[in-house]
């Protein structure tokens, strides 16, 4: 079954903390990276991170996948990998619970 596509993810934040949207990502060597979204926002928001803009030296049919940094707390990367097209469907994600013990829940691509 072939990766699902990504080209930004959006992240509803409904926990009881501050978090940021953060992306593990290759590069054309195969090498993993971490790229930030650089946009901390609270409870009741939501925040888009654009993987070409944010994530340096991704190119399509990379691997992605979603990391929640959660301020003062667990930080949390949701299991699933997407494989990275420009084109591709803005990937929908919530976060919740509080800042030791939450959890991501999927929405599917908007």
């Amino acid at each position: 079954m072939p990766m699902p596509k990504v080209s930004k993810f959006e992240l509803y934040n409904d926990g009881g903390f501050v978090c940021d949207i953060h992306a593990i990502y290759t590069d054309d060597n195969g090498i993993q990276h971490e790229a930030c979204n650089h946009e901390n926002f609270p409870i009741a928001q939501s925040r888009t991170m654009d993987l070409q803009a944010k994530c340096e030296g991704i190119f399509p049919g990379a691997t992605a996948q979603l990391k929640v940094w959660i301020a003062l707390g667990k930080d949390n990367t949701y299991a699933q990998v997407f494989q990275f097209d420009p084109h591709g469907p803005t990937q929908k994600f919530k976060i919740s619970g509080a800042t030791l013990n939450n959890s991501i829940q999927y929405l599917g691509p908007a």
